[in-house]
């Protein structure tokens, strides 16, 4: 649980960062194996509740977002 709440004040201080509001969002994508657990989708959809949910390739977004870093590195 305190971990998932360090989530959620991670998302709510990037939107401050932006200076956005949560109804400013109209897609929220999904990525890495944590948003596999439903209290994250559930919490994601409560938080957001006018965006749309994109669940595409979890886990191969990841790998090819870190190949992307490693070919700006390299």
């Amino acid at each position: 649980s305190e971990d998932i709440h360090k989530i959620f004040n991670c998302i709510q201080n990037c939107l401050i960062t932006a200076q956005i509001n949560n109804s400013d969002i109209d897609l929220v994508i999904l990525t890495g194996g944590s948003t596999e657990l439903p209290i994250i989708n559930t919490l994601v959809r409560e938080m957001f509740p006018e965006a749309m949910i994109s669940q595409g390739d979890k886990l191969d977004s990841v790998g090819l977002g870190l190949a992307y870093r490693a070919a700006n590195i390299f």
